[in-house]
């Protein structure tokens, strides 16, 4: 179903009880829809604009990481990295060589960060901004 506008309640209906049993699921999601919200980088609308801002970076094991190039689809930050961290353990990754990073989400998961390196701990994902 592409969207469930007019499915009516046995789609749409909200299991109260399940919502009260996962609160932080919930906190999770609605975080990300405010992080696509505040960013236009994440509400790119065609293959054109992706293949044109978007670079997957070098990464260690269970880590995927791209940055979004370019103020992406009108993205304030002048580039966006993003970093899927897969692992419970700390992994230490080199950063692309593109400006002065600062976090913009996921501040929770980073350890340590210098100008070109950066230490994540735990499963989770982190962006970093920078402006130059």
């Amino acid at each position: 179903m592409d969207n469930s506008f007019n499915a009516g309640d046995e789609v749409n209906r909200i299991d109260w009880e399940a919502a009260a049993a996962h609160q932080a699921d919930l906190r999770a999601v609605r975080e990300l829809i405010e992080l696509r919200r505040r960013h236009p980088a994440f509400r790119m609308r065609n293959a054109e604009q992706i293949r044109k801002h978007l670079r997957f970076e070098e990464g260690p094991a269970h880590t995927v990481a791209y940055t979004l190039r370019d103020h992406a689809n009108g993205e304030r930050y002048r580039h966006l990295y993003v970093l899927y961290h897969a692992r419970s353990g700390v992994t230490r990754l080199a950063l692309p060589p593109l400006g002065s990073w600062e976090p913009v989400f996921g501040a929770a998961h980073i350890e340590h960060q210098t100008t070109d390196t950066l230490t994540v701990r735990g499963i989770g994902m982190v962006i970093l901004g920078c402006d130059r």
